[in-house]
């Protein structure tokens, strides 16, 4: 086995390093939709009551005044 394949020969992702700015980019996508789909389902669990449009709203005020970890 390579070390650029894992369990049952399927690739490994590559380092940041070796990425291509679309790849980069298409990365970062995916890891902002996941995380809007995780908040999602957070909120979903602790307002039961909600309906898919409050949680959504709610998601949506959350990533527009999002000032990240750091502050």
């Amino acid at each position: 086995m390579s070390d650029q394949t894992g369990k049952e020969g399927e690739a490994l992702p590559k380092g940041p390093r070796l990425l291509s700015p679309a790849e980069k980019l298409k990365t970062a996508e995916r890891i902002y939709w996941s995380a809007r789909s995780l908040k999602a389902a957070a909120l979903r669990q602790q307002n039961p009551d909600w309906s898919e449009e409050e949680v959504q709203a709610e998601v949506r005020r959350a990533f527009m005044f999002s000032r990240g970890l750091n502050r």
